[in-house]
């Protein structure tokens, strides 16, 4: 609230310098600019209404599923136990350790998968922090942390994070190239992000190709909104794992896997396989 002047002086002056930009480059006028943005200000103006209502109807959802959020979490962990026999009472009992198997399976890969997102977040975190300190950006941590938790969003987290400290960027600061380092910044981490700390310090997580991935994100966000976007590869992870254990379904988890950085060397690996072991021991034993 209190850089509300010095956003509007900047957004001036960089409104200034477009339009002599623009009519440098391709001879527009100035009276033919402001004719133009008169005109779509008429046409934003008539439909302003079913956009204000869109807003308030997006606001009103994210607010409930805050709310309702605690909640949900509070219910499956009170009744994790019922849920539980409910899985192991719904299958013939000949299918208790395939059943057992899964389960276990899946609460490994969401430990690991959520512990090694927390570690990789808070080192994107630290990095774009400090670079955009050197840069001198305005509010450089809280983009910084920002970028971080978007991040956590395959594919398309880090380009809205860009896009937006971008945009917040242009209104608080007087150099444009400012843009252009943030830019600079923001894909260099993310580059070493995705070739050495996803595979280092994430490859503990059941890997899914990058297909699969950004079908399920885009389908995630789709059916349930940004909780979607979060949750989906956690849920694809899931699916793979029940396909991986039903030999009718083997190869659907197969096409959902990335076996080529999947390493056979990860302690998640390990863990699965004696996991395996076990379960095949008892059913046999059974």
């Amino acid at each position: 609230m209190q850089d509300i002047p010095s956003i509007k002086e900047h957004l001036t002056e960089h409104f200034i310098s477009l339009q002599h930009w623009v009519k440098d480059k391709f001879h527009v006028s100035f009276e033919q600019q402001n004719e133009y943005l008169n005109e779509q200000a008429v046409k934003l103006k008539d439909t302003g209404t079913g956009y204000i209502s869109h807003t308030f109807f997006s606001i009103t959802e994210a607010l409930m599923l805050l709310i309702l959020m605690p909640i949900y979490t509070f219910l499956l962990l009170f009744y994790k136990d019922h849920i539980r026999k409910f899985l192991f009472a719904v299958f013939n009992q000949k299918y208790t350790p395939g059943v057992q198997n899964v389960i276990s399976k899946t609460k490994l890969m969401i430990r690991s998968y959520m512990v090694g997102l927390l570690i990789e977040m808070g080192i994107v975190a630290a990095g774009n922090s400090i670079g955009l300190l050197l840069l001198g950006v305005k509010y450089a941590i809280f983009f910084g942390v920002l970028a971080a938790v978007l991040n956590l969003i395959p594919y398309i987290g880090m380009f809205t994070a860009t896009l937006f400290t971008v945009l917040v960027t242009l209104t608080t600061s007087d150099h444009t190239s400012d843009v252009v380092w943030i830019i600079v910044i923001f894909y260099s981490i993310h580059i070493v992000d995705v070739n050495f700390l996803m595979p280092r310090i994430v490859a503990s997580r059941l890997r899914i190709n990058a297909l699969i991935s950004i079908l399920g994100v885009v389908i995630g966000g789709s059916l349930t909104g940004v909780s979607g976007l979060f949750l989906s590869i956690p849920a694809i992870a899931f699916i793979k794992i029940v396909c991986d254990e039903v030999d009718g379904l083997k190869p659907w988890g197969m096409l959902m896997g990335d076996e080529t950085t999947y390493s056979k060397k990860s302690k998640l690996y390990t863990k699965l396989k004696k996991i395996s072991i076990k379960q095949s021991a008892k059913l046999h034993r059974n």
